[in-house]
């Protein structure tokens, strides 16, 4: 087919969709509203995506890679001893990490449990202690501030790194600050007042508890022994879970050392330049460890075992979202080839006229084709539109919805997502070539002599 011919039989197209315009206003109405849901749809997707993702990578500390003893995910609760990295691994891993320009930051992070006190009472905790220079990279980290201002924006006190020399600093979960009933940080005391002692059988003794912001860690060592400390809240934080906001600290990594009298640690977190490296990356560590490899579990960020909830949670968004574009295509499909089949029907006589002329079906089918697909073109541009105008008005309107799990709630905001808006584009068009191809076939096949007449309806 040469291109005049195309030009021609497009024009003619164009043409023909003025012709039963309420019923092809009427399925273009149809496209362009599950259109514009889909990409609400998608729109939520990308947020919540990108939010679980930069909480994963920076707020978690995980970083996009992950090296870690092998087998210490099942077993370093139980024996972290054991199951930790000793100085010599540290040593060699970090030597490694050095060479490799591809990597932005690295750090170390232990994990561990034990006891948290008021003076008067007690409740666990979970701790996380990493190097301060880390702490301060992960948590003021461009993107983490972009995309979950509804967790920094609860955070009251200063971050421990920029604690005085002199002061040991524990940054304390919102929740497992209200158990110990602690609202204030060493900000917020008199420091010139002399730290007095609970007499813990006072009826009104809770109201004392914020005089001051120390608190006592207490755990068991690593060796076997039991072993405590004295430290100052420097800041309330929100986990962004609700499961570990009432249980959660932060600390330093020396401090944490110190408490289990160990020199090992939990794990190594990478950070890189480019996420996109961090398949490379990891085969790059493999190859530069060599046999010592074989001792260690080097893993992706959205590795199930390293970022259960983002990829729980986006299992579930993706195949909702699925769900969604499934119901909305086949909605498509159908009014594309209820509003084809009945214009091809009304229109019979006039196949016959082309087929008479000259026409193949080949042709036929075509012009009927390009009028789907111009149809549904034009109805997707306004998809977008639509859309697009819909998530500005939805970003502006401040509305907040508490997803399960998630503490302090989160403001809905939809995230255009170009790719997949082109996708869908594709995806839509296809489907109206297909549907529009199936419901003029039958017609086209049909006598000269039957459609010109009309005998065939």
């Amino acid at each position: 087919m040469n291109l005049t011919l195309l030009q021609s039989l497009s024009r003619m197209a164009w043409r023909n969709l003025r012709r039963n315009f309420r019923r092809n206003l009427a399925t273009g109405v149809a496209i362009t509203a599950g259109f514009t849901a889909f990409l609400l749809a998608a729109g939520y997707a990308s947020r919540v995506e990108s939010v679980l993702r930069y909480y994963t990578i920076y707020g978690l500390r995980t970083g996009h890679v992950t090296i870690q003893k092998k087998g210490s995910l099942e077993m370093y609760a139980i024996k972290p001893r054991l199951w930790s990295l000793d100085e010599n691994a540290q040593s060699k891993i970090t030597t490694v990490l050095a060479t490799m320009t591809q990597i932005e930051k690295s750090g170390r992070l232990l994990k561990g449990q034990g006891l948290i006190g008021n003076g008067c009472k007690t409740f666990p905790f979970i701790a996380t202690g990493v190097d301060l220079d880390v702490e301060q990279y992960a948590m003021t980290h461009p993107e983490l501030l972009k995309w979950t201002p509804h967790i920094t924006k609860l955070n009251i006190g200063r971050p421990i790194w920029e604690a005085e020399a002199n002061v040991s600093p524990v940054a304390v979960s919102i929740g497992l600050a209200k158990l110990l009933g602690k609202s204030k940080t060493l900000d917020q005391i008199d420091r010139t007042q002399k730290l007095s002692i609970l007499d813990c059988s006072m009826p009104n003794v809770r109201d004392h508890f914020s005089d001051d912001a120390n608190v006592q860690l207490a755990s068991g060592t690593w060796d076997g022994q039991l072993n405590a400390s004295d430290s100052e809240m420097m800041q309330l934080y929100s986990t962004g879970l609700v499961e570990t906001n009432s249980s959660s600290i932060v600390l330093s990594m020396n401090q944490l050392q110190s408490l289990y009298n160990t020199k090992n640690i939990a794990s190594y977190s990478v950070w890189l330049k480019d996420a996109k490296d961090t398949q490379s990356t990891i085969n790059t560590l493999n190859e530069k460890l060599g046999d010592f490899a074989n001792e260690l579990e080097i893993l992706p960020w959205n590795e199930e075992r390293i970022g259960p909830y983002y990829v729980g949670t986006m299992r579930f968004i993706v195949t909702m979202v699925g769900f969604i574009g499934c119901v909305l295509a086949l909605v498509i499909i159908l009014s594309i080839f209820n509003s084809a089949t009945m214009t091809v029907i009304e229109r019979s006589e006039e196949v016959g006229m082309l087929r008479s002329i000259g026409y193949t079906r080949g042709l036929v089918r075509l012009v009927f084709v390009l009028e789907g697909f111009f149809l549904t073109v034009v109805s997707t541009v306004f998809g977008i539109i639509v859309g697009l105008t819909s998530m500005f008005f939805v970003n502006r309107s401040g509305i907040t919805f508490r997803p399960p799990g998630v503490e302090g709630g989160l403001q809905l905001i939809l995230v255009p997502n170009f790719w997949v808006m082109i996708l869908a584009t594709v995806c839509v068009s296809s489907l109206a070539v297909f549907a529009t191809w199936i419901a003029v076939s039958g017609i086209s096949k049909k006598n000269i002599s039957e459609l010109v007449a009309g005998t065939h309806r």
